[in-house]
This record gives structure tokens, sequence and C-alpha cells, in this order.
């Protein structure tokens, strides 16, 4: 893992080695960090996403219920001394603001943006939106908009899935509260956000 964070403007970087849920032993590069004093950038693997700090903390938010509805369809099964080994460092936080529910509050300057989550058969949890694209690398005509459908889903409680349009990835628990995490971070180092747990 690397991190750096520099002066009060605040420019946020960090990475960390992911584990692809499909192959053996196959790993990938995730990294988190704010560009231009506007966008927050992830990237897993080659695929790259950019945010503004809203919509950040609209990301952020979703994989934070998701990881809780989760953490209630687990509670349910009997607790294995093996998974209590495998605690996540990030545990601690996520289990301090899922008591707090601190509420998001979004920059008046930012264009509203919301995910609504809604029950969806043979899944734990569902968040959907419209969002716009703050980075584009593709030219549109006059007015339009890069404009996608951005999920945060759990469907068996054993994995966390985002789909940035038509792509998708897949991640563990840990990789999710990872990701959580520091979107968080960098959603509150951007913009006018208090630390996103719940709404």
């Amino acid at each position: 893992m690397s991190t750096s964070t520099v002066g009060c403007g605040f420019k946020y970087e960090i990475s960390e080695e992911f584990y692809w849920l499909n192959y053996v032993d196959e790993f990938y590069q995730a990294s988190i960090a704010t560009a231009d004093g506007t966008i927050i950038r992830m990237t897993l693997d080659d695929f790259v996403q950019c945010y503004t700090s809203a919509q950040a903390a609209e990301v952020a938010r979703c994989i934070f219920e998701a990881l809780a509805a989760i953490k209630k369809a687990r509670s349910d099964l009997p607790s294995l001394a093996k998974d209590a080994a495998k605690r996540n460092s990030y545990e601690d936080a996520f289990n301090h603001f899922a008591h707090d529910k601190l509420p998001t509050t979004k920059s008046p300057r930012e264009k509203q943006v919301f995910m609504v989550s809604f029950a969806q058969p043979n899944y734990l949890y569902m968040a959907v939106g419209e969002f716009s694209d703050p980075d584009l690398t593709i030219e549109l005509c006059d007015g339009e908009e890069a404009i996608y459908n951005m999920i945060v889903a759990s469907e068996t409680g054993d994995s966390l899935e985002m789909r940035f349009g038509m792509f998708s990835m897949h991640f563990t628990k840990e990789q999710a509260l990872w990701l959580w995490f520091h979107m968080s971070i960098a959603a509150n180092s951007l913009g006018q956000h208090h630390w996103v747990g719940t709404s």
C-alpha cells in the first residue's frame, strides 16, 4: 500500500494490490487519487473512472450500505473462527460509522447527483444512479453529456459488484471496505462532505 497527502488543499493518492476474484494468484493495482483539485480518479487495473466529489461521496455511501447489508445477512449465520482471524484493518472504522449514521452533504456548486437503492429479486442490495463523466477523454457534440449508469450491488453477500456503464468489476468484502474508506477520504478532501457513512 502507498499513500501521499500534500498541503491543506489536500492532494490524496493511495494504491493497493487487489486480487482478481475469478483467477488464482492473479493481481492488479487499485488506486484512488485526487486530480486537478476537482476530480477523483479511481483506477482498477487498466480501467479508469473519474468522479466529482459529490459522485464519489454517493458511490462511497452505496458501498457502505451494501457492506451493511452483507454484514446483517452474515450476522444471521453462525460465526466461524477463521472469519474472526480475517478481520480487515478498515472494519473498525466501518463499525464506528455504522452506529453513528452521519449524513452526507453536497456542495451547492456541484450538480446534485443521487444513487437510489431499491429491492431487486435475488440481491441483498442494489443502488443505481445516472452519472455524467467529469473528465471526458472523447469528443462529444455540443451540449451532449457523457451519461452512464453507476450501479453498486451485492447478490449473494460473497462479493460486491460495481458497474460503470457497460464495464463491471467484482470485489471481496475486504476490497470493498478499502474502496469505501479511501473514496470517503478523497470525497471529503475535495468537497464539503462529512465522512461518508449512511444517509
